[in-house]
């Protein structure tokens, strides 16, 4: 009984003596008081696979990162990418972006859409993708991309910009930056 109360002892004050250094890190450094992160939900890149029959909307969540309630709106662009794609799925012939009622929306420029979060208060949105069952033979696909650059880079995070303004930067994350959507 002595030596489980004094390895006890000797356990807590060793628990009590370790502890993390304070460094005294600021709040917050000024580049970084309006940057802004987002993502897709589930947290990967993984390729969701349309049937070509199917007509039911997909639905690609998408969470915004903001501790901060701000004056301003924030937008966060989703950019479709074709780059590198030997049959890339065709916007308006394969499938539409359109809101959850299945409404088109109009694209912020060529293949570049907008979601945006009121005041900058995290949380979540949906990108909606409607497919348009049409009877091609061959499998075609197309990117959905939270980054504008075409090369993202785990080190380099000008590779990981989704939209630069004069009050805020939006970023994403190499884990869950792209959703490909692959129509059979």
């Amino acid at each position: 009984m002595k030596t489980k109360l004094s390895i006890a002892l000797v356990a807590l004050c060793a628990l009590l003596f370790t502890a993390c250094e304070h460094r005294g890190y600021p709040d917050g450094l000024p580049e970084f008081e309006h940057y802004y992160y987002a993502g897709f939900i589930p947290w990967n890149n993984d390729t969701v696979t349309v049937e070509r029959e199917e007509t039911e909307l997909i639905k690609l969540p998408v969470q915004f990162h903001c501790e901060y309630i701000r004056t301003y709106d924030v937008q966060v662009r989703y950019f479709l990418k074709t780059s590198g794609i030997d049959h890339p799925a065709r916007e308006g012939v394969d499938f539409e972006i359109v809101d959850r009622n299945g409404n088109k929306i109009p694209a912020a420029s060529a293949g570049v859409y907008e979601i945006t979060f009121p005041q900058a208060r995290k949380g979540y949105d949906t990108i909606y993708v409607k497919p348009l069952a049409v009877n091609a033979t061959d499998t075609r696909v197309i990117r959905i991309e939270l980054c504008e650059g075409d090369n993202i880079n785990a080190s380099e995070s000008e590779s990981r910009i989704n939209h630069v303004t004069k009050d805020y930067t939006v970023a994403t994350f190499t884990q869950a930056y792209c959703r490909p959507l692959k129509f059979n």
